[in-house]
C-alpha cells in the first residue's frame, strides 16, 4: 500500500512516536517543518495535523498495525479498523 520514498497525506490528526507503537514525541523534538504542520497536545506531545503531506522513510508492521517512519518519527498508517494515511 505504501512505498518508501513516496509522499502521502494524513487522513486525521496523528500522534508522532519515537518508534512504532512507542512513546509519543514532544512537540519540540519534531523537525522545524513538521512543527509547522503540528499541534501541541495538552500533554506537550506532537500531533501531526490532518492533511499533512509526509514522506515515508521506512515501514514496519506490529500486530494489526502498519507504521510509517517520517523524518520526525513514526505515525500509524493503518490498523485493523482504519487507514490514517493515503
Amino acid at each position: 500500500m505504501w512505498v518508501i520514498g513516496k509522499t502521502y497525506t494524513t487522513l486525521q490528526d496523528l500522534n508522532v512516536r519515537r518508534e512504532p507503537n512507542g512513546d509519543k514525541l514532544p512537540f519540540l523534538s519534531l523537525t522545524k517543518d513538521a512543527q509547522k504542520h503540528s499541534l501541541v497536545g495538552p500533554d506537550g506531545y506532537a500531533i501531526l495535523k490532518k492533511g499533512t503531506k509526509v514522506t515515508v522513510k521506512d515501514i514496519k508492521s506490529t500486530g494489526t498495525a502498519t507504521w510509517l517512519q517520517i523524518p520526525s518519527g513514526w505515525i500509524c498508517g493503518k490498523n485493523s479498523k482504519n487507514i490514517y494515511a493515503l
